[in-house]
């Protein structure tokens, strides 16, 4: 089951406050599109509901930009929030009842935590501008649909973040099986 980005960034500052670390909207959204490229490539399905867009400076979710860009370069301080909107009995949504919430993934199983934890644990301890550099690797899904497009809104298919970490993925089996063959 996807979460929201903001679900899954708000837990990842859950994480990194319980490591002692900070997080800063650009490194955040790194997290994220990693944790969901992994995801990808893993379990085979999406761990976020939204696209992965193909910005000037890399891979962005729209939710995160705009939940986190008031910090700036700054370390983030406090969760996302997200406005949730009763319907009326036309099924209208009823503006009048707006709340604010604070997005949390629900029922998240143990593996999609791990494999949090486990992003957080080989990224995080990378700079900002050390990850945005991973994003635009040559042949990465960033680089393979950018393309000089001056528009924000060309979507990153997850087919192509899919394959990408997948790759990773048998790249670093094959790494594996390389050290324990020469250890044997």
């Amino acid at each position: 089951m996807p979460y929201s980005a903001i679900a899954v960034a708000n837990h990842f500052l859950d994480l990194a406050k319980s490591a002692g670390q900070e997080i800063t909207p650009m490194k955040m959204q790194k997290l994220v599109y990693f944790a969901h490229g992994w995801h990808l490539a893993i379990f085979d399905a999406p761990l976020i509901k939204e696209n992965v867009m193909a910005w000037k400076y890399g891979p962005v979710i729209s939710s995160l930009y705009h939940g986190f860009k008031k910090y700036g370069k700054s370390a983030i301080t406090d969760p996302a929030v997200d406005i949730v909107f009763n319907k009326d009995e036309n099924g209208d949504i009823d503006i009048m009842s707006g709340r604010f919430i604070t997005p949390r993934p629900d029922n998240m199983d143990s593996e999609v935590e791990d494999l949090l934890k486990a992003v957080l644990e080989s990224y995080g301890r990378l700079s900002a501008i050390r990850l945005s550099e991973l994003t635009h690797a040559h042949d990465s899904p960033w680089s393979r649909v950018w393309k000089g497009f001056s528009s924000r809104d060309v979507p990153i298919p997850n087919e192509e973040i899919k394959k990408y970490f997948s790759q990773l993925k048998s790249s670093a089996k094959s790494s594996e099986n390389s050290v324990a063959e020469a250890s044997a």
